[in-house]
């Protein structure tokens, strides 16, 4: 994407690609720092990495916690999905959605705004089926 891979960058992409579940700046940061994949990183610069990372549709910022998990669906991070969460174990799950088949009350309310979106995605608490057949 015309972005240089810099050691840090590196490290932050790794350590939310090997994550199981959404984590925190502070969570990226100390495991970063802990794996000796530190080089140069520092706070700021994971909290910069990752809005970059974002900007760029490779890693989500899951609401309301605003903890980060990578996208799934890249190489099209414009591609309008869903990100499900659960809220019992933490584990997340997309799913692209064809952009003519978007909800009609999706649809009305950018209408009313008067607001053109330019990326679309929808997030979704819940249980996923492991956890629901535990409860």
């Amino acid at each position: 994407m015309g972005l240089r891979v810099t050691d840090p960058r590196r490290a932050v992409i790794d350590c939310l690609a090997s994550a199981t579940v959404p984590m925190s700046p502070k969570a990226i940061f100390e495991a970063v720092a802990a794996g000796n994949k530190n080089k140069g990183s520092d706070q700021v610069s994971v909290y910069r990495t990752l809005e970059t990372l974002r900007s760029l549709g490779l890693i989500h910022q899951v609401f309301p916690d605003g903890q980060f998990v990578r996208c799934h669906e890249a190489p099209h991070p414009k591609a309008p999905h869903i990100l499900m969460s659960c809220e019992k174990c933490g584990k997340t799950f997309e799913s692209q959605i064809n952009p003519e088949g978007l909800d009609l009350l999706l649809a009305q309310a950018l209408k009313d705004a008067a607001f053109v979106a330019d990326r679309y995605i929808l997030q979704v608490t819940g249980h996923c089926i492991q956890c629901e057949k535990q409860a």
